[in-house]
């Protein structure tokens, strides 16, 4: 059997898990992962969690460790076009130790290379033996679940590889995400916390911030986004239960100063850096408190001498770090966002505000059934920034029926498509030149774009092929 048939077969099998496995608890992925041997933890590890701007946080702190001369090894979740971005390595290679991988469409960062298809495959095989022995040694049904799978196999991968950095992302929420499975991360940094995955996290902002703070551990201080009073005294607690410092990021201090052709120009002060002005690759307005994160990320890892991070390295990080679906130009005047909560969806409408339109702005727009798209929907409509509406159901058992989610938007000037590849591809070709075509509602929405882009460019890179 060929190695990519192999490793279509290791995709489906994973994309089966959910149905015939029941939720484990912490201490079973716990157990599990002692049981492998507890991959990776010959790395320093920085834990991410928050509601949005998690997946940009691990891409910034990765291009500035990586630009500073580290070897980082990544895991982030969801994956846009194929499962293998969500394990990657990035940074200075030794020379026996090189990996072999590719570059996607999907979510990358500049220097890293996804783990190969074949090593994807083998590691997948190695925790499957490893479930089977651990069924056989202790008479368990435990099996992990799609998530913890994928962390077991990024982890062994790391472990293959010895980065000198773990960024490990949590999936949902953190306390009793699998992630909070590795016991002693070197910094714990949380991003703006929303209202979203309420069935599972909690129905208030207070009880999802509990819910993330449950990262912070002894021996690791913590990076937060102080967003409201509420968020803010949930995490000094969080904190001053594990006995460490909290480093709060206020966004009202991180002030945008110019917006241009090529990106954006933020300040945030910290008082270690000589000069607080900080540029960013990219017209999304809110990157620039995801990048305040990590700025004051790297003043920890400095003074507590974890990692040594030039302000000129730091700043040739932010400048080179690139998030795929966030805001992202894939055509003149086509952007893809993958806002999917009511939040997401105000900061993408601050960055649409922002940019100047001499044509129509056109939305074209699908979600998950399970969000809050009634929320998502009123926002879109009373900012009143687009000219027509285009809505297309996605490839997903949880899409949402278009016909209900037409009726939240009274525009003048609205059309529903029976696919996403045929509503976009129907957009490219009414687009003016002087239009804007934006994409949001959903990652899986971005995923499936890129995917079509993919296949109609199989041998090239986004950076060349859709820009040039």
């Amino acid at each position: 059997m060929s190695v990519q048939n192999s490793y279509k077969e290791a995709a489906a099998y994973l994309e089966n898990i959910p149905k015939f496995i029941k939720k484990n608890t912490m201490q079973q992925t716990r157990d599990f992962y002692e049981y492998i041997g507890k991959p990776g933890s010959e790395s320093k590890v920085i834990h991410v969690a928050g509601t949005n701007g998690k997946g940009s946080v691990c891409c910034y702190l990765e291009s500035i460790l990586t630009t500073s001369g580290y070897r980082v090894g990544t895991f982030t979740s969801p994956h846009l076009v194929t499962v293998r971005e969500r394990m990657r390595i990035g940074g200075s290679e030794r020379a026996e130790d090189k990996v072999i991988g590719s570059k996607p469409l999907g979510n990358n960062v500049i220097g890293s290379e996804l783990i190969g298809e074949a090593e994807f495959t083998d590691i997948f095989l190695q925790i499957k033996e490893q479930i089977k022995k651990y069924q056989e040694t202790f008479s368990s049904s435990y099996h992990p679940s799609y998530f913890e799978y994928l962390y077991f196999m990024s982890m062994l991968f790391f472990e293959r590889h010895r980065p000198d950095f773990i960024i490990l992302e949590t999936g949902l929420g953190g306390r009793l995400d699998a992630t909070n499975s590795f016991p002693t991360p070197v910094l714990s940094v949380i991003t703006r916390i929303g209202l979203d995955h309420t069935e599972y996290l909690g129905d208030t902002i207070p009880k999802i911030a509990a819910e993330k703070a449950g990262i912070i551990k002894g021996g690791a201080d913590a990076v937060y986004l102080a967003s409201e009073r509420g968020v803010v005294e949930i995490m000094e607690d969080a904190v001053r239960k594990a006995h460490v410092s909290g480093h709060p990021v206020n966004p009202k201090k991180v002030i945008l100063e110019k917006v241009h052709k090529k990106g954006i120009d933020f300040s945030y002060h910290t008082g270690y850096y000589k000069n607080d002005i900080f540029c960013l690759s990219t017209g999304a307005l809110y990157q620039m408190e995801n990048a305040a994160l990590c700025v004051q990320a790297s003043v920890i890892l400095n003074q507590k001498e974890i990692a040594e991070i030039s302000e000129e390295h730091l700043r040739e990080g932010l400048l080179r770090a690139s998030w795929a679906g966030r805001m992202e130009e894939i055509f003149a005047g086509v952007y893809l966002d993958g806002a999917h909560n009511g939040d997401g969806i105000r900061a993408f409408l601050e960055t649409v505000k922002h940019r100047p339109c001499t044509g129509k702005r056109v939305l074209l727009f699908s979600v998950v059934s399970d969000k809050d798209y009634r929320t998502m929907a009123e926002e879109l409509v009373e900012a009143a920034l687009f000219d027509k509406v285009v809505l297309a159901p996605l490839e997903s058992s949880r899409r949402a029926d278009m016909k209900q989610i037409a009726d939240l938007f009274p525009v003048a000037e609205k059309q529903i498509f029976e696919s996403v590849e045929e509503a976009f591809q129907e957009s490219l070709r009414e687009k003016g030149k002087e239009d804007q075509l934006y994409v949001a509602g959903s990652l899986y929405l971005v995923g499936q774009i890129k995917a079509m882009l993919e296949q109609e460019n199989p041998e090239s890179s986004l950076e060349e092929d859709l820009r040039g």
